[in-house]
């Protein structure tokens, strides 16, 4: 019912380390059309289900996407709690044609 007044007018959310937030919460996100700037990072519910229900919503607007896990600390990710893996790309691959910037910091689930 929130996004409800903003879904097709809001152009940059951030939720980074919003962990009360679950994965039912962030499918909500798909709402927002207008979507130019989005940032999950350090957020434990940003899987990969999550990103690609997310970005094939509304991955045609997008332009800068930072999924990066944790603080910019340097060191690398838990593999048991980032939850990403090469599945979110492929979708964002196939959905974001506009993307300009993608972040993963301390992403380490994801392969060459």
């Amino acid at each position: 019912r929130v996004l409800a007044g903003v879904k097709d007018t809001l152009q940059g959310l951030t939720l980074a380390g919003a962990a009360q937030l679950t994965e039912e919460d962030l499918l909500h996100l798909g709402q927002l059309h207008g979507l130019h700037r989005l940032s999950l990072a350090g957020n434990k519910a940003a899987t990969d289900a999550v990103v690609s229900a997310v970005v094939s919503s509304c991955g045609a607007s997008l332009e800068e996407l930072d999924l990066s896990h944790g603080q910019a600390s340097g060191f690398t990710a838990e593999p048991e709690l980032c939850r990403l893996t090469d599945q979110a790309l492929v979708a964002i691959g196939g959905s974001c044609k506009n993307l300009r910037r993608l972040l993963l910091k301390n992403v380490d689930t994801i392969t060459d």
